[in-house]
């Protein structure tokens, strides 16, 4: 089993060294299909990225976190952040993006993207309030 846990401030000037480093742990794990969870992790941070950037409470944190955990039967990742999140389900989210109308929105589609390149594809609050991504990538 490997494990990766990231902890950083969630700034664009980091995003390309947290990319570099997740991609190399993922090839180094031999997981086969780490180009697509790399991709759906890339979204989850832009996204985790994006919403720090507007955030106008300064009393919430504006660190991201990352673990990833590898094992002979999947992958399972968590993208976590403190902001407020997306407060409608899942099935409502991705069923308001799958209009014909929505496709052509200006955010949203990386979701859509998401959902058909992983095994299971989530969100939810945390115990402590923190929004939290999980992605579970079966191995081949």
């Amino acid at each position: 089993m490997y494990r990766l846990k990231l902890d950083f401030p969630g700034k664009k000037e980091h995003l390309v060294f947290f990319d570099d480093m997740i991609m190399r742990f993922l090839e180094k794990s031999e997981f086969e299909a780490y180009k697509r969870l790399h991709f759906v992790l890339h979204e989850a941070i832009i996204n985790s990225m994006k919403a720090i950037e507007i955030n106008e409470d300064k009393q919430r944190s504006e660190n991201i976190k990352i673990e990833i955990e590898v094992n002979d039967n999947e992958v399972n990742a968590i993208v976590i952040d403190w902001m407020t999140g997306i407060e409608d389900s899942k099935e409502n989210v991705i069923n308001t993006l799958k209009d014909n109308d929505n496709v052509f929105m200006e955010s949203g589609r990386g979701l859509l993207m998401m959902e058909h390149m992983v095994d299971s594809f989530t969100w939810g609050k945390g115990e402590n309030g923190e929004f939290c991504v999980y992605v579970t990538v079966k191995r081949e």
